[in-house]
């Protein structure tokens, strides 16, 4: 996000509001970064996967397929 050269906002404001920005995105980009090497840790480690095998999630794919709202056999066509 960046506010353009041209905006009538006063030259302070697009700066404080362009720090403010940057620090927010350096902040949750952190947050999400130490998950993820926290991951990356265990995964070096043996204690985890990466990512899940279909085995661990087959059930749950099942019972949305069988749950799940359908609508296929309804006629969608309202033009008469």
């Amino acid at each position: 996000m960046t506010i353009l050269k041209r905006s009538a906002q006063l030259e302070g404001m697009k700066v404080s509001s362009m720090s403010a920005e940057i620090q927010r995105r350096l902040k949750t980009t952190s947050e999400y970064m130490k998950g993820y090497m926290r991951v990356m840790r265990k995964v070096r480690n043996g204690e985890v996967s990466r990512n899940r095998e279909g085995y661990m999630t087959k059930s749950h794919r099942r019972y949305k397929k069988l749950c799940e709202k359908t609508e296929w056999y309804l006629d969608h066509d309202t033009e008469a």
